[in-house]
């Protein structure tokens, strides 16, 4: 699964180095996307700057068990769906 996110035109929506520093976390590289899809999108962290994880949420009334970037990239296609305000 976390391959998936490098390799997809949509990787602009998680960038590890802004994630990191924008949340001082101390974790490898290798480990913050797990990060987000597990632990930061419960704590509405941002992925990155084009994608608000707390609007994302609320605008299209996602179960909290759901992750919204993951829900993001499996809709990509629909033109209806956006990643921020």
């Amino acid at each position: 699964m976390t391959n998936f996110y490098y390799q997809s035109y949509t990787s602009n929506y998680f960038n590890k180095k802004w994630y990191k520093n924008t949340y001082n976390l101390n974790l490898k590289d290798e480990e913050l996307l797990n990060h987000f899809l597990n632990i930061g999108h419960k704590k509405n962290f941002n992925p990155s700057l084009y994608f608000e994880t707390k609007w994302y949420k609320e605008q299209y009334k996602l179960n909290p068990t759901i992750n919204p970037l993951e829900h993001f990239c499996k809709n990509i296609f629909n033109k209806n769906i956006k990643p921020n305000s």
